[in-house]
C-alpha cells in the first residue's frame, strides 16, 4: 500500500483530507503536518510516495516546501491545493516538479481522479524500477560471462573494426594498449578427464584461470581471459611504459610464474604458447593464432612446455612422409607377428620425426592413421579369419588426433601395433608348428634374399622333402608359393607408391631376372607391372 502525508496549516482541511477513503484508493495516511518545517521532518521520517500540501502556509510556504522536497527526494510526488487567487502564481512554479494543482474547495471526484491517476503512475514507475533493478542484477551476475564472450569474439576474429572493439571494451572498463595473447592447456587431457569428476575438473579449470589472472596482475598487467573447451586464453595488456621488448620479457616471466604456481598447487602441469607483442587491437585474432601455433609446438617438447611464437616463427611447416624403410619394416614386423621388430621400427620412426624441423602435426597424424589402417588391411587380406580382431585392435586410431605430444602419439601407436603383432603371432602359433612359423617369419623378412628350400632345410636340420611336406601341410601351399605370394604383395605395394621403377622393384623383392619377374607378375595378376601401376595410380608412361 502506498503512503501519503498531508501538509496544511488549516485543521479542517487536514481532517477533511484524512476522512477520504484512502484504503479503497490503495494508500494510507502516514502522517500530517501544519507547516513546511514540520512537513520536511515528516517526509524524512515516513518517506511517503506522495504529499498533499497547501500553497499558502505560515513560515515555509508550500512552494518552498515542495522545492526542497523535490531537491532532496525527487521520487516523491506532490499534489498542491490552491485558491483561485493563487492559481496563476502556482502555475508559474510548476517547473519545480509539482504533479498537479487542485483548486480549493476541492471536490471529492476531482480529488479521487487526481489521486487514482497518481497512484497508477507511481505503481507503474515502481514496477518499471523493479524490472530495471531485476535486469540490472541479471546483468551484473552475467557480467563475467558477457566479458568472456567479448574476449572470445575478439580472439576468434568476430570483431575486427577498431572503433567497435574499443567501444565494446570500454563498456566493460577494459583498457588494452600493447598486448600479447597467451594460450594455456592442461597436459595429458585424456588422463585429466578420467582421473577427476566433472565437479573437480570445473574447480581445477577455474583454478587455472584464477592463477593466470592473479599472476599477471601481481606484476602490474591487466589480464582478461577466455575459456573454450579445453583451451584457456589470456590477453595480457601492458602499460604505456612498456616497450615491445619489455612486453616480450614480461609475458615470458608471467608464463614461467603461472607454470610454477600450477605445479605447486595443482596435481597436473600445463603447457603455454605466447604470441608476439602487438599494438593494434584489431590484430588480436592474429596474436591468438600465434599463441595457438606456439602451444602446438609442445607436441615435440612434451608436457610443461613454454613456447614463444617468435622462437619458432622461422620454422616452415612441411608435410611429413615416412621413409620407405620404416613403412616396410613396420608391415613386415606386423605380418610376422614380431613385436620386437615392431618396437624397433616405431622407435626409429619417432626419432626421425623429432629430428625433423617444421613437421606439420595434423599431416603427421593423418599419415600415421593411413599407415596403420593400410597395415591392418594388408594383414587382413592374408588372414581374413582374424580381420575382426585386427580392426578391434586398431580402434585407438580414432584417438590419435587428440594426442597432444609426440610421446603420447607414439605410445598410443606402439600399444596398438604391439596388439596387432600379438594377434598375428598368436594366430601363427596356433596354426603352425614352431618350425613352419619360423619359416614363414623368414619369408616375411627375407623375401628379397635368395631363399631356397635347400638352404632352409640345412638351417633347420631337416630333409628338404620333409620340410616341404611340413610347409605344405600346415600352410596349404608350397614353400615357393608362399614366397611368391609375399614377394608379389610387396611388389604391388611398391608399384602403387610410384616411387621406384619396375626393374628396381624386381631386385628389391628377390627377382634378379627382370623378364622372369614380369612373367610371374602377369601370371598372378593378369597384368604387367606397368599396366598394374597405371591401373592403380592413373598415370601413363613407362618406368622400367
Amino acid at each position: 500500500m502506498l503512503k501519503m502525508i498531508i501538509v496544511d496549516d488549516e485543521p479542517l482541511i487536514r481532517e477533511g483530507l484524512k476522512s477520504m477513503p484512502w484504503e479503497r484508493w490503495g494508500c494510507m495516511v502516514a502522517g500530517e503536518a501544519e507547516d513546511g518545517e514540520d512537513g520536511l521532518a515528516l517526509v524524512e521520517e515516513t518517506r511517503p510516495h506522495f504529499i498533499i500540501t497547501d500553497i499558502r502556509m505560515p513560515g515555509m510556504d508550500g512552494l518552498v516546501f515542495s522545492k526542497t522536497v523535490k531537491e532532496r527526494y525527487p521520487e516523491v510526488e506532490i499534489l498542491m491545493l490552491t485558491g483561485y487567487q493563487d492559481f496563476e502564481y502556482a502555475k508559474t512554479a510548476m517547473h519545480i516538479g509539482i504533479r498537479d494543482l487542485l483548486l480549493k474547495p476541492t471536490k471529492f471526484d476531482e480529488l479521487e481522479k487526481a489521486v487514482r491517476k497518481l497512484i497508477v503512475d507511481i505503481r507503474d514507475r515502481e514496477m518499471s524500477r523493479r524490472e530495471h533493478d531485476r535486469l540490472r542484477d541479471q546483468m551484473r551476475s552475467a557480467l563475467p560471462l558477457l566479458k568472456n564472450k567479448l574476449v572470445h569474439d575478439l580472439l576468434h576474429g568476430y570483431l575486427y573494426a577498431p572503433n567497435v572493439i574499443k567501444d565494446r571494451l570500454a563498456s566493460f572498463d577494459i583498457q588494452i594498449g600493447r598486448y600479447a595473447v597467451m594460450s594455456i592447456q592442461i597436459d595429458n587431457r585424456q588422463l585429466f578427464e578420467t582421473a577427476y569428476s566433472g565437479e573437480d575438473r570445473m574447480l581445477f579449470e577455474y583454478a587455472v584461470m584464477n592463477i593466470a589472472e592473479e599472476t599477471a596482475k601481481s606484476i602490474g598487467l591487466q589480464a582478461v581471459t577466455d575459456y573454450d573447451h579445453d583451451l584457456f586464453s589470456i590477453v595480457l595488456s601492458y602499460g604505456p611504459e612498456y616497450s615491445l621488448a619489455d612486453c616480450a620479457k614480461a609475458s615470458m616471466k608471467t608464463g614461467i610464474d603461472i607454470q610454477s604456481f600450477i605445479r605447486t598447487y595443482l596435481p597436473f602441469t600445463v603447457s603455454i604458447g605466447i604470441s608476439e607483442p602487438w599494438e593494434k587491437i584489431e590484430k588480436i585474432n592474429q596474436a591468438y593464432l600465434q599463441s595457438i601455433e606456439a602451444l602446438n609446438h609442445n607436441f615435440f617438447l612434451g608436457d610443461d612446455a613454454l613456447v614463444r611464437f617468435q622462437d619458432i616463427a622461422s620454422e616452415k611447416e612441411t608435410a611429413y612422409f615416412f621413409e620407405e624403410e620404416d613403412k616396410q619394416g613396420l608391415i613386415n614386423g606386423l605380418r610376422a607377428g614380431d613385436i620386437r621388430k615392431v618396437r624397433e621400427t616405431v622407435e626409429r620412426m619417432k626419432l626421425r620425426i623429432v629430428q625433423s624441423p617444421g613437421v606439420n602435426i595434423p599431416h603427421l597424424k593423418i599419415s600415421l592413421m593411413e599407415l596403420a589402417f593400410g597395415s591392418v588391411r594388408a594383414i587382413g587380406q592374408f588372414n581374413p579369419g582374424m580381420l575382426e580382431r585386427l580392426m578391434q585392435a586398431a580402434m585407438p586410431l580414432s584417438r590419435l588426433e587428440s594426442m597432444a605430444t609426440v610421446d603420447r602419439l607414439f605410445d598410443e601407436c606402439m600399444r596398438m601395433f604391439e596388439d596387432i603383432a600379438g594377434i598375428v603371432d598368436e594366430s601363427r602359433q596356433s596354426r603352425f608348428s614352431s618350425t613352419v612359423a619360423e619359416v614363414m617369419k623368414l619369408i616375411q623378412y627375407d623375401y628379397g634374399e635368395d631363399l631356397s628350400l635347400d638352404m632352409l632345410s640345412e638351417q633347420f636340420k631337416l630333409s628338404t622333402a620333409y620340410l616341404s611336406r611340413l610347409i605344405r601341410k600346415e600352410t596349404g601351399n608350397t614353400f615357393m608359393a608362399n614366397l611368391t605370394e609375399v614377394r608379389l604383395e610387396q611388389a604391388k605395394r611398391l608399384l602403387e607408391s610410384g616411387s621406384k621403377k619396375a626393374s628396381e622393384i624386381a631386385g628389391l623383392v628377390g627377382y634378379k631376372d627382370f623378364s622372369y619377374f614380369i612373367q610371374v607378375f602377369k601370371k598372378h595378376t593378369g597384368l604387367t607391372p606397368n599396366e598394374y601401376k597405371d591401373q592403380r595410380t592413373g598415370e601413363g608412361g613407362t618406368f622400367l
